[in-house]
């Protein structure tokens, strides 16, 4: 069985002997919602708007835990931005009906979809941070020694 799979529920280290370190799932979501790194919780998470930093300031993580990471990112922006977009197609639908304005409703949906997946952008990548944390959880390799406590 591979290391993921195997954690332990109470103990907090996989089979093989490598000591994670788990966040309570509601703990990253909330994180996360506040553009913070989910693992620790701290501020500098970002270096601009659409820019995250290498690491995290606090506990070390990698922002980028491995290659095409953020690959679910951009799948959680897309999904978001149109269901956006659906919601205000179908919400002006209604306000309009039955003398529907097709080119203010048009130009709407244009703004919409161009604001959107740029609001959104820095929501998705740290929540789909904290997703991938859920499901696996921070070793110790993966954090600075001084967040851990147990470094050597």
């Amino acid at each position: 069985m591979s290391a993921p799979f195997a954690e332990r529920r109470g103990g907090g280290a996989y089979d093989d002997g490598v000591t994670t370190h788990p966040v309570n799932r509601w703990t990253l979501l909330g994180r996360a919602l506040r553009r913070r790194c989910p693992q620790c919780g701290s501020k500098g998470f970002f270096a601009s708007w659409f820019k995250l930093n290498d690491h995290c300031p606090n506990c070390g993580i990698a922002c980028e835990r491995v290659a095409g990471h953020f690959v679910g990112a951009v799948g959680f922006n897309t999904i978001f931005s149109f269901g956006m977009l659906l919601i205000v197609l179908l919400s002006g639908t209604w306000a309009m009906y039955p003398d529907i304005r097709v080119i203010p409703l048009l130009a709407l949906c244009f703004a919409t979809a161009l604001v959107m997946p740029i609001l959104f952008w820095p929501l998705s990548q740290t929540l789909w941070m904290a997703f991938d944390l859920a499901w696996r959880p921070a070793d110790e390799s993966e954090l600075d020694p001084r967040y851990t406590m147990t470094g050597s």
